[in-house]
């Protein structure tokens, strides 16, 4: 009998480039760009942006990764949730990994 997994990730949207944009969102909501999506998820409609809740302590350290990112003009690598949990039309990030 053979099994099949499903990681959920395996649906998650990427995107790799520079942060272009980022700006906050009431209740703790920070958004931003990062070069192009490669893959995106249905319920992530606005562009090439992500979200996160910085309400969380992973959350704040992502958004630093960001920022960091963002002033030093890095290039990023982002993987998405595969659902859009933080805000109702971008997709959440899970991984935020500078590239250079």
């Amino acid at each position: 009998m053979a099994a099949l997994l499903v990681i959920n990730s395996s649906f998650a949207g990427t995107s790799n480039g520079v942060v272009t944009r980022i700006s906050n969102i009431d209740s703790g909501i920070f958004v931003f760009e990062a070069g192009t999506m490669n893959s995106r998820i249905g319920c992530s409609v606005v562009g090439n942006e992500w979200a996160i809740d910085v309400n969380t302590a992973a959350g704040r350290a992502m958004q630093a990764t960001v920022m960091l990112a963002y002033s030093m003009g890095k290039t990023i690598y982002v993987q998405g949730k595969g659902a859009c949990t933080a805000w109702s039309d971008r997709e959440s990030a899970a991984i935020v990994i500078t590239q250079n």
